[in-house]
């Protein structure tokens, strides 16, 4: 049986020279098969490069098939957050804004698994400024909610 081979400067991985992985998950990541268990390609990249298995790892650019080795980074998983991307179902067109029933609009962030309230303001770009700051305080990165 042929072994998995990684190439850093892709980020691509190999049985052979057939490029496997190439699978997307529901959240847009590739999958598939390594040593008879499914894995993500970014868990399998850092694996073939460090020789562990990572806790939890961050694509620094965001990409979720970007799998360079220069674009991995392990991270535990608050730190992890703290780069996502805004959320599919959100309404207000910024992450931790939203409209309430009173038509202020309040802004929450969620640092360490808990949701802080920053406020609630008559216009969003006063809510959007006290995000911004929270985020800043607290080190999300410039893409957090992007």
């Amino acid at each position: 049986m042929k072994e998995h081979s990684y190439d850093p400067v892709t980020g691509k991985i190999y049985i052979g020279n057939k490029e496997t992985f190439k699978a997307l998950n529901s959240q847009g990541y590739h999958h598939g098969r390594f040593k008879d268990q499914f894995k993500m390609a970014h868990h399998v990249a850092w694996y073939m490069t460090h020789g562990v298995w990572p806790k939890a790892i961050d694509h620094i650019n965001g990409d979720k098939i970007d799998n360079r080795i220069e674009n991995l980074r392990e991270v535990d998983q608050s730190v992890n957050v703290k780069n996502s991307s805004k959320r599919s179902h959100n309404t207000s067109g910024y992450t931790g804004i939203r409209k309430t029933r009173s038509g202020k609009w309040q802004a929450r962030i969620t640092v360490a698994g808990k949701i802080m309230n920053l406020g609630r303001f008559y216009t969003v770009e006063d809510a959007l400024e006290a995000r911004n700051e929270a985020k800043e305080q607290y080190g999300f990165t410039e893409r957090h909610g992007v």
